[in-house]
Formats: C-alpha cells, structure tokens, sequence
C-alpha cells in the first residue's frame, strides 16, 4: 500500500541530517516534538535497538510517500475485521458474519488488495486460524469500564500513566478486553492479537535474547499495570496467534517481570534524553532495522528490509553529512 505523505510543508525544511554514524535534529520543531513525546512498550525495543532507524521510522516516513510493508498492512487489516467483529453484542455474532466483515474491512479500507490473491489467501488463512482455536466467540462479553472518569468500551482501549521513574508519560492500546465470571465473580481478562506465523514464547528463567524476546511480555505487564494503576484489576493476559493457532499466555504477576518492565521503560526515557542531550541518534545493529540499510555501512545484522520510500520527497526534507 502507497502511503502519501501526511503533512506538505509550505517550505522546505531540513528535518534532520543523516550522517554515517547517526541521524541529528534540525529542526526545533521537530526537537520538541521528539522530546515531548510518550514511551510505549514496542519503542523500549526499537530506540534501545537503533536509536537512528527509530527516529527515521517514526518522524521522517510518514512526511513521504512510502509503500507500507505488506505484513504489517494484514496484521492491521485483521485488527480491523475484530474489532469490527466484537463490536457486534456477545449471543449475536457468527463465523458468517466475520467472514463478510473482512470482505467489507478490505473493500473499504484496503481496496488495492481485493486483486491481491496473496493477501486475500493469508487473511482468510488468519480468519480460519482464529475460528480454528476454539473460542466461545459469540458469548465473549467485551465490557465498558471507568477510565479516568470516562466510560470506555474495551476494544482498542487507550491506557496511559507513569510508570517507574519516568519522566514521560507510558501510553498503548489494549486489543481487546474480555470480562469472564467466575464463581460468581466478573474478571477481566487482555487480549492481544498477534500475526506472525511462528510463535517464540518468552521463557522468564532464561537470558533475553533474540530468540527468547521480552517483548510481548513486556507489553501485556505493562498494560495491566497501567490499569491497576487507575483501580481495574486485570485477572490474566494473553496473547492469540491466529495464523499459527496457538495462545501464549502471559504471567504479568511475576515480581522479576515487573521489575523488568519498570528497568526497561526507565532505560529508554534515559536513553532518549540521552540521545536528545546530544543530538545524535546512533545507527547501531540491529536485527529489524530498515534505514540501516540504506545509510550504515557498518550494518551487519540480519537481512535487508530496505524501506520503500519517494526518494526525491526524503531529500526535500533531509540533509545528508559530506
């Protein structure tokens, strides 16, 4: 998918300068924006991991016209056709009906991949996966809570807060909220949904690695104690892989697991004032970077996820380091 950009300048501002070791603010504006900006779970990974191809990715792609990675557009076309689907009344929703809700998602959203048999195979494929798995769909009750005063419906819950000793504020979305009552007691439970086709569990005995990745732990903890911090108590959380039918559930409990959260959001919040106290965002290895490798020539990890973009529309906006 052909992304425009977002926002046309009126001037031609240099944004930022790429040099061969890292990227340096030009703009004021842009400073400001960079270092009034919240943390979230999924940048404790990126900026920690290449603080330059984090910066590229979030403040420099979407002023250019650029092609969305086809991965990452069916993992939001299928966020879309669930939250659609479970915004339908638990006792009234069907298999039928998700199916005709992709249909439409794709049609009105995504138009481009309804001649795109790749696309339309592996959503179906997810679909399928999901109805596969066994859940009671059509009695999930998704509940409204009070948050911060307002009534919020659980699918695609905003949360936010403090956590640790940062600085900034901690902001994410939580998929899906499911309440299940149990002797006699409603609980609620977070849902995530997740489209990659293989499935790597954290294992919490065990060193960080790139194959025993914190991630996905890190988010789910991280959600519910943002939640218990406004007084909802979260009971479990998990997260649900369609495409390869499986459920890793989360023990968001463990003390060494929110000891963890906690260091690692007070990591990046150091890491990013760092980084804005000298200007400079680092290219460093990295295994999913993409502006690496285009601009480091020192780049030496994992394979080339080179970005899509208008090049003449970049060097409106960028400066390059002789």
């Amino acid at each position: 998918m052909t992304i425009n950009s977002k926002e046309k300048k009126n001037s031609l501002e240099k944004l930022v300068l790429i040099r061969e070791d890292g990227v340096e603010i030009l703009s004021d504006e842009l400073y400001k924006k960079v270092e009034r900006g919240n943390l979230s779970a999924s940048m404790v990974n990126s900026l920690l991991a290449c603080p330059a191809d984090w910066i590229l990715d979030k403040y420099i792609l979407n002023q250019i016209e650029h092609d969305e990675q086809p991965q990452l557009e069916r993992g939001t076309l299928f966020h879309s056709c669930m939250e659609s689907f479970f915004t339908i009344p638990a006792g009234q929703r069907t298999s039928q009906m998700l199916g005709t809700i992709a249909q439409e998602e794709t049609a009105l959203n995504h138009p481009h991949l309804m001649n795109d048999e790749e696309s339309k195979s592996w959503l179906k494929n997810a679909i399928m996966g999901y109805l596969s798995m066994g859940f009671d769909f059509n009695e999930e009750v998704i509940p409204q809570i009070d948050w911060k005063g307002k009534k919020q419906y659980g699918l695609e819950l905003f949360v936010d807060g403090k956590i640790g000793n940062t600085k900034r504020k901690v902001v994410g979305y939580i998929d899906k909220l499911v309440q299940k009552e149990t002797d006699g007691k409603k609980l609620l439970f977070i849902e995530d949904w997740k489209t990659g086709k293989t499935v790597h569990p954290f294992d919490p005995d065990k060193a960080i690695s790139d194959s025993n990745s914190f991630d996905y732990w890190r988010q789910q903890t991280l959600y519910s104690m943002l939640m218990e911090q406004e007084g909802v108590d979260v009971a479990g959380a998990s997260l649900i892989f369609p495409v390869a039918k499986k459920i890793v559930t989360v023990d968001k409990d463990r003390h060494d697991v929110r000891e963890r959260v906690i260091e690692d959001l007070e990591r990046v919040d150091q890491k990013l004032d760092k980084c804005l106290s000298d200007n400079f965002f680092p290219f460093t290895p990295a295994l999913y970077c993409t502006w690496c490798h285009l601009f480091y020539s020192g780049r030496k990890k994992g394979r080339p996820r080179f970005p899509k973009i208008n090049q003449n529309e970049l060097n409106l906006i960028v400066d390059y380091a002789d």
